[in-house]
């Protein structure tokens, strides 16, 4: 994400991502310069390792997303407590 970048909602929903797409997603959520406050997964084949990797993105400092949809994926009890445990 350059220095340019404004975009603030991003709709990826029924892309079949998977958990691959999820890490290289992660990465970009990490970016200092990441303006996202809204981001749609739904249906993308996620599974916990990807959502694993979401999780500790959206803890990292520089995360701004406030509103994360992720239903109709892969995601266990593993993946989901990703999101319930403490940093």
């Amino acid at each position: 994400m350059n220095e340019n970048n404004k975009v603030t909602t991003l709709d990826l929903s029924d892309n079949d991502i998977d958990d691959d797409g999820a890490r290289s997603l992660s990465i970009a959520l990490m970016n200092e310069k990441n303006k996202l406050i809204t981001l749609d997964l739904y249906d993308n084949n996620i599974g916990d390792e990807g959502v694993k990797s979401l999780s500790t993105a959206l803890m990292n400092g520089n995360n701004k997303v406030t509103t994360l949809k992720l239903s109709w994926n892969r995601i266990g009890d593993d993946g989901a407590s990703r999101f319930c445990s403490p940093a």
